[in-house]
This record gives C-alpha cells, sequence and structure tokens, in this order.
C-alpha cells in the first residue's frame, strides 16, 4: 500500500524551511488565562492544529531524517544566543480528560503558547509557535548538528512512524554474539506484529537495534516496503484468515443486524503496577461468547472482539442463502421499493470485480409518479466507509463521504443538474419529474414524489438506540411517535476516522478526520432538501422526501426523532409559515426482503450509478477517488482520477446551469464583514453562500440543535475553499 501523503505529520519541524515571521514579536508579555478547558474543547474542533498546519505546508519533507523535534531547536537557539527559556504549564478538567496549557517564555517574553491532552504535547505545540515567532533559521540549526555528530535516533523516528499507523507490536530479539570480549559484534533482528522485517548489526545491542530500525526506515522512504506488509489489519484479499483492528465495528454491526445486546465486563487485573495486564469478557445476547488479554482495557476488548469475530465466521459461515432477493409478483408499497433498488444494483454491478452484496449497504433515490404508479431508481449508492485523512484534499477531487445514502443524494443532485440544463435548453424534461414555473424558476411537476430506501437504518441517532432501548420493530406510517427517554437520544453524533460507530459531537477527538452522521443529514434534508445550497439558485423549493424506507436495524420511534421530529414534532396547528424551522415528516417505514449482512471487515468500495449518466462508478471510499483498474472488469473509456460525485464535477455542473452571474451581493457582505479581500472568482463556498434563503434555513436550523441542546454541527469549510 502507497501512501500519497507523508506519515509522520506530526509536530515537528523540517530542517530545511526557514521561518520569516518577524523577531518583534518577541515583545509580547504574560498574560493570565482563566478559560484553559473551554479553549482546549473549542481546540478539538479545529482539524488543524498549528504544527499540522505547518507540516502540510512544507512538502519537500519527505524523508523522517528531514524533520526535528521543536524543543530541540529553540534549546539549541537558546545555547546559542545564551537565552533563558521557561515553560509555564497550567492544567485543568477533570482525571479522564485532563488538557493542558502550556507558555513559552524568551527571557520573560511570551513567545508561544500550546494546547494539548498530554503535557509534553503542549509543550511541543508551544515550542513550534516560539520558533515560528521568533523567526529562527533552522537551516542554521540543522548545519550546526550535522557538524557535531549530531544524528536523530533511528528506532525513536521508527516508534514513532508506527504509532501513527496504530502498530505499537515491536520487538528486537538478539540472535548472535560474534567476535572477542572486548570487541563483541552484536545482530538484532527487528520483528514488527510478529512479522521479521531486518536485521542489524553493532557493537552494542542497542547499536544493533539502531541499526535495524536504519534499515526499516530506508526502506519506507524508498518505498520497498508499505505499512500494509507489517499490518496486523486484513489485506484487500477476499481469502484472508487474519481479524482487522477495527473487530470491534465488525461485531457491532453484526449484532446490530440481529437485534442482540453486546457487553464487554472487566473479569480481572493482574501484574505488577509497572506491567498491568486485563481480562476482558465479551457478551452478546447475555452469553459469554470469548474472554480477551491485553496491557490495557481496549486492547483486552478488542482481542475479545477478534476472538468473537473468528468464532461466529466459523458458526454461521453457511447460514446465508446462495440466491438473491425473491422476486414477488405482488408487492406492498414498501416492499416495492426495496425491491427495484435491488433489482437494478444487481443488474448494474455485474461489471464490479469485488463482492459488496452482503457486506455493503445500498441506499437509493426513487421518483414515483402518482398518476401512472410508476416507480423510477434515478440514483444509487453503496458503502459504509469515509475517506482517511491522509488522502483527504482541499481541491475538491476528493468524495469525503461515502455512506450509501449519502452517494445516492449526490447521484440525485446530478440527475437535478442535467436534468435542469436539458430543461433550460431544450424546453423539455424526459424524466418527467421537472418544470418551469412563470418566474422561470424549477419545481417538481405534480403528482411526483421521492422516496429514500436504506438498506439499514442510518448511522447516528437513528441505529445507535435501537438494541439498547424500547421501541416498535415493526409500526410504519405518517403519525410519528418518537421516543426521548434519554438525555443521549437525538444528540448529534459524528462518525470518525477508522472508528467504531458515531459518537456525540462533545466528545470528539481532536486527532482524528469526523464527518456527520448519516441520520444527522438525512434529518438536515428534510429541513432543507434534498437538492443542496447550489441548487437552491435555480429551485423553487425544497424537494422533500415523501417516505424513507429502511430494511434493517429498524426502529420506527428512535427513526422518528433521528430524522426529523428532534428539530420539530408534527403539529398541524402550527402552519410553515410561523414557524422559525419548517420540518417536513416524511413516512417512515421497514421493507421485509432485505437480506442480513455477513459478517466481515467493511470494504472501501463504493458503486454510483445515475440513470442520466447510465454507467457504474466504483471508488475507494478510503481515498476518495476512482479506482476502475481495481474492481471493474472492463473500466469505461471515460474514466477519470476523481469521481463524477465530487465537489468539482458538481460545481462545474452548477456553472452550465447558471446562465447569468447570481446575485452575490449577500456573499459580498458576509466576506466584507470578515475582513476578506474579495476576488472576483467565486469560490465553490462563496457559491454556496450566495443561496441566501437556504442559508437561512440552515443558520435556523443550527440555532435549533444548540438551544435544544443536542450539541453544534461541525463542517468544515476549508474543503469548499476551492475553485475552478
Amino acid at each position: 500500500m502507497a501512501f500519497s501523503s507523508p506519515l509522520y505529520q506530526q509536530p515537528f519541524l523540517s530542517r530545511q524551511h526557514k521561518v520569516v515571521i518577524p523577531y518583534s514579536k518577541l515583545g509580547q508579555k504574560r498574560k493570565s488565562n482563566t478559560s484553559v478547558t473551554s479553549e482546549f474543547k473549542e481546540n478539538k474542533r479545529v482539524r488543524f492544529n498549528a504544527s499540522q498546519q505547518f507540516c502540510m505546508n512544507n512538502h519537500h519533507i519527505t524523508s523522517r531524517d528531514d524533520v526535528m523535534n521543536a524543543k530541540c531547536i529553540l534549546n539549541e537557539w537558546k545555547q546559542q544566543y545564551e537565552k533563558n527559556i521557561e515553560y509555564d504549564a497550567q492544567e485543568s478538567g477533570p482525571d479522564h480528560e485532563k488538557c493542558f496549557r502550556v507558555n513559552v517564555y524568551v527571557d520573560g517574553a511570551l513567545c508561544g503558547t500550546g494546547i494539548g491532552s498530554r503535557k509534553k504535547e503542549a509543550q511541543q505545540r508551544a515550542a513550534i509557535s516560539a520558533v515560528q515567532q521568533l523567526g529562527i533559521n533552522t537551516d542554521f540549526i540543522a548545519f550546526t548538528r550535522k557538524m557535531n555528530g549530531i544524528e536523530a535516533d533511528p528506532k525513536s523516528q521508527l516508534n514513532e512512524k508506527l504509532q501513527e499507523r496504530h502498530i505499537r507490536n515491536i520487538k528486537y530479539t538478539e540472535i548472535s554474539r560474534t567476535g572477542p570480549a572486548h570487541e563483541p559484534t552484536f545482530t538484532v533482528q527487528l520483528f514488527i506484529n510478529d512479522t521479521a522485517c531486518t536485521i542489524g548489526t553493532g557493537n552494542s545491542i542497542q547499536n544493533a537495534d539502531r541499526s535495524a530500525a536504519r534499515q526499516i526506515l530506508k526502506k519506507f522512504d524508498e518505498g520497498s516496503l508499505s505499512f500494509s506488509d507489517i499490518s496486523d489489519q486484513d489485506s484487500n484479499d477476499e481469502n484472508s484468515n487474519s481479524i482487522p483492528k477495527d473487530a470491534k465495528c465488525i461485531l457491532n454491526d453484526w449484532v446490530q443486524s440481529r437485534r442482540k445486546s453486546i457487553s464487554y465486563e472487566q473479569a480481572n487485573k493482574y501484574g505488577p503496577d509497572h506491567a498491568l495486564r486485563f481480562k476482558v469478557d465479551l457478551y452478546i445476547g447475555g452469553k459469554m461468547i470469548s474472554s480477551g488479554f491485553g496491557t490495557s482495557l481496549q486492547r483486552a476488548e478488542l482481542d475479545a472482539a477478534n476472538k468473537a469475530v473468528k468464532q461466529i465466521s466459523k458458526e454461521f459461515m453457511d447460514c446465508y442463502p446462495e440466491t438473491n432477493f425473491p422476486r414477488y409478483i405482488h408487492l406492498p408499497h414498501y416492499d416495492e421499493l426495496a425491491m427495484i433498488t435491488h433489482k437494478t444494483f444487481e443488474s448494474v454491478t455485474h461489471n464490479v470485480i469485488v463482492s459488496i452484496d452482503k457486506e455493503s449497504v445500498v441506499a437509493s433515490v426513487i421518483m414515483e409518479n402518482c398518476l401512472t404508479g410508476q416507480k423510477t431508481v434515478l440514483s444509487l449508492g453503496s458503502g459504509n466507509v469515509f475517506v482517511d485523512e491522509e488522502s483527504l484534499e482541499n481541491n475538491g477531487e476528493t468524495v469525503i463521504d461515502s455512506h450509501a445514502e449519502i452517494i445516492a443524494k449526490r447521484g440525485f443532485q446530478r440527475v437535478l443538474y442535467q436534468d435542469v440544463c436539458r430543461l433550460k435548453k431544450e424546453g423539455k424534461d424526459t424524466l418527467g419529474m421537472l418544470k418551469v414555473l412563470p418566474n422561470k424558476r424549477i419545481a417538481l411537476q405534480n403528482g411526483i414524489k421521492l422516496h429514500l430506501y436504506i438498506s439499514k437504518a442510518p448511522c447516528g441517532d437513528g441505529s445507535v438506540f435501537t438494541l439498547s432501548q424500547p421501541g416498535s420493530h415493526t409500526d410504519t406510517g405518517i403519525i410519528h411517535l418518537p421516543i426521548q427517554s434519554d438525555k443521549k437520544q437525538g444528540l448529534l453524533r459524528a462518525k470518525i476516522a477508522k472508528g467504531e460507530g458515531a459518537i456525540p459531537v462533545s466528545e470528539l477527538p481532536d486527532d482524528r478526520l469526523h464527518k456527520m452522521s448519516c441520520s444527522d443529514k438525512i434529518c438536515k434534508w428534510n429541513v432543507l432538501g434534498l437538492q443542496g445550497a447550489l441548487l437552491s439558485s435555480v429551485i423553487d423549493r425544497p424537494l422533500f422526501l415523501s417516505s424513507v424506507v429502511v430494511g434493517d436495524v429498524y426502529n420506527f420511534n428512535h427513526l422518528s426523532r433521528a430524522l426529523c421530529c428532534r428539530v420539530k414534532r408534527q403539529s398541524p396547528c402550527i402552519s410553515s409559515e410561523t414557524s422559525a424551522v419548517t420540518v417536513n415528516h416524511p413516512d417512515i417505514a421497514i421493507s421485509t426482503i432485505c437480506d442480513l449482512p455477513e459478517i466481515g471487515k467493511s470494504k472501501p468500495v463504493s458503486v454510483n450509478w445515475n440513470i442520466v449518466d447510465g454507467s457504474t462508478e466504483v471508488t475507494n471510499g478510503r481515498t476518495g477517488k476512482v479506482s476502475p483498474d481495481s474492481y471493474l472488469k472492463s473500466p469505461p473509456p471515460d474514466s477519470c482520477i476523481y469521481s463524477r460525485l465530487c465537489k468539482k464535477e458538481l460545481f462545474c455542473l452548477y456553472k452550465t446551469i447558471t446562465t447569468s452571474q447570481p446575485n452575490y451581493e449577500s456573499c459580498y457582505q458576509r466576506l466584507r464583514d470578515s475582513h476578506i479581500v474579495i476576488d472576483r472568482q467565486i469560490n465553490y463556498h462563496e457559491a454556496k453562500l450566495s443561496s441566501e434563503q437556504y442559508q437561512r434555513r440552515k443558520t435556523e436550523l443550527y440555532r435549533t440543535f444548540i438551544e435544544r441542546g443536542y450539541g453544534m454541527w461541525e463542517e468544515r469549510e476549508d474543503v469548499d475553499e476551492f475553485s475552478l
């Protein structure tokens, strides 16, 4: 596996970088801090801290040898210029969530501040800030170190690299000792995840260890060895029997699909304080399945989950039918929506190499013509992962969220763009979905309804309480009966990169990429519409769903709350004209013809199809890019590296339907208020801001979430700051 960006985006500075911040900023004085905790929590909402952004801006860093510890740079600068440097640390927060604020003072003047969950991390960030403020020439420091023969410890470099990839099983084993007693030669074998990697020799065990570490670092830098070769996670081989590190996530999905409970209980703790060992018992449905051991509770739980996945995989290997979904002649309305989705999905994925039927969520947007009874699948999506942090780009070419319902919605937007373009140019709509109003804006034809089908309940508030809380698993209908029996119900949640489910936004870690859960996004669609911000400039009214049909992990009461009623309950006494937020309440129903998912690691494959393009596109959800050579038997000739569903492609379609420059006055005013220089080239984010009514409704929705105590909507504007 090759990585497109350096793996060591940690708080370190490049030896080749020359900071140009003026030295005059040294004169800032000490100031007291009384809000460390609140500032730290606010800092958690910022994905790129100062150190990460510094490294991201230095693309010439290609080797760990090019990176220096910021505190070392500052200390050497201090010795050279005979300065006095002090680190002042302040601690706050509860024991389980400590936060530290460290100020760096040079000769009594404040020169840098850093905040972190550990004192060492905060000191490192403070040192980086001080190096930037002081304008220290790191080229000269690097030259001085080289002249003095100082080399960064390769074992430390290797440990840092492996920790970044969550690989901690590293061991150096002495295999031989030769030579006379006064001049021995030691040979050491390096093992990573029990895999023999490199051999090092030296006149001491420590030097032999460094030699082995130095050799494997060189292999990483040259590309002859990748982390996937030594990782204990599953490879892409479908027949691999190894268990991935996200076994807890796999197990959670499996028990949810069978409506069973799961719990981990600490059974024992033993060993000395410096080498504690934990034992954890795993229970599914009240029955103990496995026991796990580890140096921490988390490792013991993961070990128990690994064993449970192996055991369940053997027991249920042959329990799934070989045939796909049955063909019914007469189906209820909601089952018909599910059936045409899966039939279409089977039809358009015959060219896909990998098996995805039972391992991925499938979703669709369906158009129903009430006059003829005809139901047509407009767009399809499959997948349940989102992009890795190292693959995220700010040029609009990355599909960030590849969960099935999000992919289906973006495919539907692509259908809308092309249908609106055809309607404006030719004056006709071949799908019979849209019409032009007298005010020249676009609306749905009379008698047209839109439905969303998902083979599994959306992640987040709509599914997290299905097993642990009471509710109906069979009710359907338009009269919603939301449950609000727990203070955690209704909270906004976010899915984190390579994480286990969706967690409340107030508990998000500051070092992990995250996206809002699908339940929250569907709730947003029921207020703002499926069309999105850009299409709101040409579409007269929001395009709302008439129904949401779920295949599995279904609970009518929880879905009612999660998808709409937590914003505003159904009330015929309050009209949309007088209420602050207008909420669409779609029918919520279950389909009975959805097969249960097979236990296994979630594959990064994401499939999208829409009725206008006609062809199937396959992307890698971890990279957010198209991978036709890996997944398609015969890739289409027009395949490109980025997906047709990425923001850049949709922005291009937006440009084709806006025959005249839209009114950006409100957008300009917002930019002026923010003291931003306005350029004639409007970027993607600014184009979205030009939809005044949409932005006003979105602001009211976000305010409602905060007022009701559900949390603050987490979104990043930096990924939208691109132009064509």
